[in-house]
């Protein structure tokens, strides 16, 4: 499709093509669940070389917001944006504050 810039100023690549649901669910590993043939916009960073969007774009959709009568049926659309690709991850573990309540239920239930 050639050269754009994204709304946050991106240059990118934009390719597009069409595929198999099926092997967009096992490439994102059952995130979202496409049927049938589906549309396939891919947008590649300029300067890196990474794609950092995939927008995907389902027809008759069983998950579609049914059409008012007289009036199409309009797509899904999943848009996918990836950035800080190749950082380390960062998790942060949750902390858990004790309280009266669940000190003395895990104390209950631990004691025999």
């Amino acid at each position: 499709m050639g050269e754009t810039t994204l709304e946050n100023g991106i240059q990118v690549q934009h390719v597009s093509g069409r595929a198999r649901g099926e092997n967009v669910n096992a490439l994102l590993v059952g995130l979202i669940e496409t049927v049938g043939d589906v549309g396939i916009d891919v947008y590649i960073e300029k300067a890196t070389g990474y794609p950092i969007r995939f927008v995907i774009t389902e027809e008759n959709s069983p998950f579609a917001v049914t059409a008012e009568p007289g009036e199409d049926q309009p797509p899904v659309v999943w848009i996918m944006d990836l950035y800080a690709i190749n950082e380390p991850a960062t998790l942060n573990e949750p902390v858990i504050e004790a309280t009266a309540e669940a000190t003395i239920e895990a104390t209950a239930e631990a004691t025999p």
